[in-house]
């Protein structure tokens, strides 16, 4: 039985600094191109995460942030990401603390525009030692 890559109700297995799902950091941008993707080229007058080239693997939920060695620097999702067993997408971000034990070591307030017709959102941004960034809105994890 072939085993469906693009399905996006799999669950995504964390391994924080390592890998998410068949994606690792480090890695060649090449593994992945076999995949349906949309490439965003980055942004030479931004610094940043604008820094990288980014690859939107649609199917998935599941951006690749590249740096200029074509290997991966950053992975994130917005569907799914399970750690430990637990599913991490919309998760409270108290019953993460709880579960986990972590600590965060820096916290930003960012906010992001919305598209027309919508408001934008505030986001709490959770950085951790062991390789983790959680977006939280609303008190819930919403991107990893």
């Amino acid at each position: 039985m072939e085993e469906n890559l693009e399905d996006k109700r799999q669950p995504m297995e964390l391994i924080p600094g390592k890998s998410l799902s068949i994606f690792k950091l480090g890695a060649n941008i090449s593994d992945y191109l076999f995949l349906e993707y949309i490439f965003y080229p980055k942004d030479d007058n931004i610094q940043g995460y604008d820094d990288y080239d980014v690859y939107e693997f649609v199917n998935m939920n599941i951006d690749l942030y590249v740096c200029s060695e074509n290997t991966v620097d950053c992975i994130t999702t917005r569907s799914s990401c399970v750690y430990m067993g637990k599913e991490l997408i919309n998760m409270y971000y108290n019953v993460f603390l709880e579960l986990f034990g972590l600590l965060s070591t820096n916290t930003m307030h960012l906010y992001f525009e919305g598209p027309p017709k919508k408001n934008g959102r505030y986001y709490d941004v959770y950085y951790f030692d062991q390789g983790i960034i959680l977006w939280v809105w609303r008190n819930k994890i919403r991107t990893i």
